[in-house]
């Protein structure tokens, strides 16, 4: 079931769980980073996928999809090209 949450709800729960103890992979940066690419806010996406790169998950196929999508719908083609060589 998918719920339908602003990336700010989403971000808050990511931190919340972190506080708590639970740790993050990449499925739980990928569903953050798929709600700010929902938004089709490009510089907190490109600071997630960092973020990944820096915590030593990379980025896997779902975060080049959601990337690469929502570059895509901006009619930003040659980002979404650019996004798969970083």
């Amino acid at each position: 079931m998918v719920i339908d949450h602003s990336a700010t709800e989403v971000e808050r729960l990511f931190k919340e769980l972190g506080s708590k103890g639970f740790l993050s992979d990449a499925v739980t940066y990928n569903s953050l980073l798929y709600a700010f690419a929902r938004e089709g806010n490009v510089g907190r996406v490109k600071e997630i996928g960092e973020e990944m790169v820096q915590e030593d998950f990379g980025r896997d196929e779902m975060t080049y999809n959601f990337m690469i999508h929502m570059y895509g719908k901006q009619g930003q083609h040659d980002l979404a090209s650019m996004s798969t060589k970083t």
